[in-house]
């Protein structure tokens, strides 16, 4: 009785396990696909362009990073001067990324 039980019962389980089973499907799309990365800028110098990849992979970290051209070099240089310290960044990393920022940074005549 216990062979036929333990048979059945494996039978059973085998049946379960080679069932086809679907997959969920998304039939209304409720949040809409992010929008593709913006291609890099052109850039001034290899130590612009080491500063924007820092910039841009360090920055998100913490917060969404502020397009470099919302602010002038002077409103840069306290933001700069504390998020650097946040970040941890060596002398090379920020004179990468203040040469990126002081590059793109908004004129301070266009105000």
């Amino acid at each position: 009785m216990k062979k036929i039980l333990f048979l059945l019962l494996s039978a059973g389980v085998l049946v379960a396990a080679c069932t086809h089973k679907s997959a969920p499907v998304i039939t209304d799309r409720t949040v809409e696909p992010a929008a593709p990365a913006k291609p890099a800028p052109k850039f001034v110098s290899k130590e612009a362009e080491a500063g924007y990849v820092i910039y841009t992979t360090q920055c998100i970290r913490c917060h969404n990073a502020k397009p470099v051209g919302q602010f002038t070099q002077e409103e840069w240089a306290p933001i700069l001067k504390s998020m650097v310290r946040k970040a941890k960044l060596d002398s090379v990393q920020t004179a990468q990324v203040t040469a990126f920022v002081n590059a793109y940074a908004k004129n301070s005549s266009s105000r």
